[in-house]
């Protein structure tokens, strides 16, 4: 009876454990723990988008650093100029910029307006996209050590790096296609990209969920 109610209570603590997370809340980043508590990382500016790093320790995030009302909602801002921080998810260091300027893409349009940071596998790279056309932004690279950008393919409209399985630093992203037929509209099928950016191979169609492929693809190395 008394072995039978230990398990009781290890079943029921264990199901109250929660994955490790990262959001962000009236412009602050917070780091939410395994057991679901929080902890503040960043206050006072507007801080958006933040991502874990594969191993739970780092935390990447844009900030957005020059902004003017919406011409469409003027209660509402809209972002010129973005940057891209690093911080400890313990809190106890001082978040720090990672990446502050702009990213050319080959017709020489300065992009500065990111989102979507995520980490490679050994947090060597984050991959972010860049505000590029009104129908889909540009996946970009940087590399932390050197605090360089740069542009790798543009037609992206969302992304995932997959951090785990025979495809481990790859990515799977819904990408702009140009019709068959010249009536035919853009259509944003998933593709399986290498980390320079380049198709691999399509996988699935756009009405795929990208954390299904995620899992798919990081247990498989198809």
């Amino acid at each position: 009876m008394i072995v039978r109610s230990y398990f009781a209570v290890l079943l029921l603590c264990t199901s109250t454990l929660v994955a490790e997370s990262v959001t962000s809340r009236n412009g602050n980043i917070l780091y939410i723990d395994g057991s679901g508590r929080e902890r503040q990382i960043t206050s006072g500016h507007d801080d958006r988008d933040p991502s874990l790093s594969p191993d739970g320790q780092h935390i990447v995030f844009v900030r957005a650093s020059k902004t003017e009302p919406s011409p469409i909602h003027p209660k509402e801002t809209r972002i010129l100029v973005s940057e891209l921080w690093y911080a400890d998810q313990s809190g106890r260091m001082q978040p720090a910029v990672i990446f502050r300027g702009s990213v050319m893409p080959p017709d020489g349009r300065p992009l500065t307006v990111f989102s979507s940071p995520q980490f490679s596998p050994g947090d060597k790279y984050v991959f972010f996209l860049a505000e590029f056309s009104a129908t889909s932004d540009a996946l970009c690279r940087l590399d932390v050590s050197r605090h360089r950008a740069s542009f790798l393919t543009g037609g992206a409209i969302q992304y995932a790096v997959l951090t785990n399985g025979g495809h481990r630093g790859r990515m799977i992203a819904s990408m702009r296609t140009t019709p068959t037929h010249p009536e035919g509209g853009y259509f944003y099928p998933f593709y399986l990209l290498d980390a320079q950016g380049r198709r691999l191979r399509r996988i699935a169609d756009e009405s795929a969920d990208l954390r299904s492929l995620v899992r798919q693809y990081s247990s498989s190395s198809r």
